[in-house]
């Protein structure tokens, strides 16, 4: 399998090639760059990536799905059960090739503590080998003591490869490489220049939402086209596949979304002799985008008929039952 995977001709199977996180000592380390760029590189490759984000957050995931094709699915265990997440997990996985996680924050940062609600736990539910992000402006040497403490703090969290960023030359990407896999004893599966032009545009929340942003598809193809040669791939397919996650929680192909729909619907209308299914438009443009997949999908999986996009500077159509709307407003205001 793995032979065929690297010289770029894999059948599409669920998770066949396992999963991955990428994560970081901190916030603003790249992460959200460094992901966009594999996945752009794996793709490349002929490969179906589905895509997660350690959340819930709205926004790193609306430039992600650009890159994969397929919706960003949030995994928080603060929100959500353990047997929920793991179920939508699953779920999304369907026809994937692989599974690749961004965290958040840092590999250690949660609410309360380090032992909940961290990336570093997310990691250990779903056996998921990290990629270690490391912004290096200013370092050398003293990575390895860097990395070798994320590796130990918890020695049940599999951190299996590193991804140098913002790296100012080859001398310095020397020094930092012989520092991690002499001391470490891990590999460095990526090395990124520094580079202002792969920089995504941020405010107070962090990045912007894709859709307000009028050169996100572009900034997408900038970020591939620079960084997808700076990844070791066959390392990091080799990283992917020595997950479990598809022997601890097989991919099954489970009953599909409609068929889900009708039954929910059939058992409606035998209850209560109501045949007309709820309709919920979706109010969706640069103002109005925050909102989460797994909602929808949990709504249609109740039986409501269909979602569609209306533009916020309209009136609501006459059929629209419904509306859900979340977003940044104001921003927006004068417009």
């Amino acid at each position: 399998m793995r032979s065929e995977v690297i010289g770029g001709t894999v059948d599409a199977h669920d998770l066949c090639l396992g999963c991955l996180l990428i994560s970081a000592p901190q916030g603003h380390s790249g992460k959200t760059t460094v992901t966009v760029g594999l996945c752009c590189a794996l793709r490349q490759r002929g490969l179906s990536i589905q895509h997660f984000k350690k959340g819930p957050d709205y926004i790193d995931p609306s430039w992600l799905s650009l890159v994969t094709g397929r919706h960003c699915q949030n995994l928080d265990l603060f929100l959500i059960p353990k047997e929920k997440l793991i179920n939508s997990f699953r779920r999304a996985c369907r026809g994937a090739d692989m599974a690749i996680i961004e965290g958040a924050m840092g590999l250690y940062d949660g609410m309360d503590s380090v032992d909940h609600g961290t990336t570093a736990e997310m990691a250990r539910l779903l056996d998921a080998p990290v990629l270690l992000v490391v912004n290096t402006v200013r370092m050398t040497g003293s990575i390895a003591a860097m990395v070798s403490g994320y590796q130990h703090f918890q020695s049940d969290t599999k951190v299996a490869g590193v991804v140098l960023n913002h790296v100012s030359g080859s001398r310095h990407e020397r020094k930092l490489r012989e520092a991690v896999e002499q001391h470490c004893g891990i590999p460095v599966v990526g090395s990124i220049p520094r580079d202002e032009g792969l920089r995504i545009q941020e405010r107070h929340l962090g990045l912007i939402p894709s859709s307000e942003s009028n050169e996100a598809e572009a900034s997408v193809e900038r970020i591939g086209e620079r960084i997808s040669s700076c990844f070791d791939l066959d390392r990091i397919l080799a990283i992917a596949q020595s997950s479990t996650v598809t022997q601890r929680f097989p991919v099954d192909g489970g009953e599909s979304e409609s068929s889900l729909s009708r039954r929910t619907v059939n058992a409606k209308r035998t209850s209560n002799g109501q045949a007309e299914r709820v309709k919920v438009g979706v109010l969706r443009d640069r103002a109005f985008n925050f909102y989460y997949p797994e909602n929808v999908e949990a709504l249609k999986r109740q039986g409501l008929r269909f979602f569609r996009s209306i533009p916020s500077k309209t009136d609501c159509p006459r059929w629209m039952g419904s509306t859900s709307v979340a977003g940044s407003r104001s921003f927006f205001l004068k417009s």
